[in-house]
């Protein structure tokens, strides 16, 4: 997404992904996001992808439609291990799909 689309009045996306897996200090401050968001695109399904250890941040959130469990250790290894990288791949045809 360009910039110019973020400020084109037009411009209203059915879906937006926040992704900020495990730093929780930056899920922390990304929060206040969400009422803007939300304000600049009412209809708009709100996700967030998110690691197991760090989803009690955000899941529940009321402005939030839904959590993406991210499993880092599990495609982490995808470079050397055929499955992983598989399994990678599963799961992001499952975003496109979402």
């Amino acid at each position: 997404m360009s910039l110019g689309m973020l400020n084109d009045q037009s411009y209203s996306p059915r879906r937006v992904l926040i992704i900020k897996p495990s730093a929780i200090g930056d899920i922390v401050h990304a929060l206040p996001v969400l009422p803007r968001l939300k304000r600049r695109w009412p209809g708009a399904k709100l996700s967030w992808l998110v690691t197991p250890g760090c989803a009690g941040l955000v899941q529940g959130h009321p402005l939030l439609d839904e959590t993406i469990l991210f499993e880092r250790g599990r495609f982490g290894h995808g470079w050397y291990n055929p499955a992983a990288l598989w399994d990678l791949g599963g799961f992001v045809w499952d975003l496109f799909r979402r």
